[in-house]
């Protein structure tokens, strides 16, 4: 089963009828050794919110009410069930009640056969990614996540 990417919301500055696309999507295509089709092809997307909550004093406003919502309808859907499923970022991991001391790239049981990985949200902003020795961790992360799939796929 192919692994699952949740992401928090639809970028501000890209219209994508899918989840994860555009230039998240790219960079998480070249951090997993993907092309961008192969990126699309090989793993699910989703986000919690469905519609970004932009305001003039503060930018983005994460509603974590209704993102733990999303989560507990995702887990009650078994989307999750047998498969890898990677949080996109803190608040992605707080609406799924994954603690915010769990070390990135370290997974825990999804309680449905699967397991639940922390990864740094992958946007431009994030600075996690501005040290070189952090994209080399991402990168072996996603493409040992591909590997993975790949070889329980076949």
């Amino acid at each position: 089963m192919k692994p699952l990417l949740i992401g928090e919301a639809p970028s501000k500055n890209e219209v994508t009828e899918t989840p994860l696309e555009g230039r998240v999507g790219r960079r998480l295509a070249e951090l997993a050794g993907l092309s961008y089709a192969a990126y699309l092809e090989h793993f699910d997307r989703v986000n919690l919110l469905h519609v970004r909550q932009d305001t003039k004093e503060k930018g983005f406003e994460f509603d974590l009410a209704a993102a733990r919502e999303e989560a507990k309808r995702l887990r009650q859907s078994g989307v999750l069930r047998d498969r890898p499923v990677v949080l996109l970022g803190h608040r992605v991991a707080d609406a799924f009640g994954v603690r915010l001391t769990m070390k990135y790239f370290h997974g825990c049981p999804s309680g449905q056969g699967g397991m639940l990985w922390l990864m740094p949200h992958p946007s431009g902003l994030n600075r996690w990614y501005n040290d070189p020795d952090n994209v080399k961790e991402a990168s072996g992360f996603l493409r040992g996540l591909v590997m993975r799939s790949q070889i329980g796929a076949a």
